[in-house]
């Protein structure tokens, strides 16, 4: 799969099972992080090179370190997050 065939976003939750991201674009991504009871969500637009590497690696990473996941699996999270007072740094 090339940068031109991903159909922006994308959603894919690392094998930790505790990082939720939504890709927006090949330099925008939405984190939610779980923390025990707490829920952290950053909000990133790439300005260096590794941070562009690190949403290109969780684009394409897929089976590595990252799964896919549905949109609706990402808002459910996403609604969790914010039910519980998430913190946005």
């Amino acid at each position: 799969m090339t940068q031109q065939e991903i159909q922006y976003p994308v959603y894919r939750r690392l094998l930790n099972g505790l990082t939720y991201v939504k890709i927006i674009s090949p330099v925008e991504m939405e984190e939610i992080q779980v923390v025990g009871r707490h829920y952290l969500v950053h909000h990133l637009q790439a300005r260096i090179l590794p941070e562009r590497n690190h949403i290109y690696d969780l684009t394409f990473g897929i089976g590595q370190f990252c799964e896919e996941i549905t949109e609706a699996g990402y808002l459910e999270t996403r609604a969790r997050a914010i039910d519980t007072g998430a913190d946005h740094p």
